[in-house]
């Protein structure tokens, strides 16, 4: 899922913003997850749209990477 949101080869992301179903796909888990995790602060904070909350591709790449370091 996260090669299908790469902008380039040279690994860039665009500045995209993605909602919840999304965020929890990239994840593998469920969008009640991502609320958990993104209400524990463990997630990047979610940019407020009107009522609608998104993410940028960047932020969760990114929190994968600090994941996958810390282990």
């Amino acid at each position: 899922m996260i090669q299908d949101v790469r902008s380039s080869s040279d690994g860039e992301y665009p500045k995209r913003l993605i909602d919840v179903g999304a965020v929890a796909r990239i994840l593998s888990v469920s969008t009640r997850t991502v609320w958990r995790l993104h209400s524990k602060g463990e997630i990047p904070r979610a940019l407020a749209i009107g009522s609608s909350k998104r993410w940028t591709v960047q932020s969760i790449v990114d929190y994968i990477d600090s994941k996958q370091q810390g282990k």
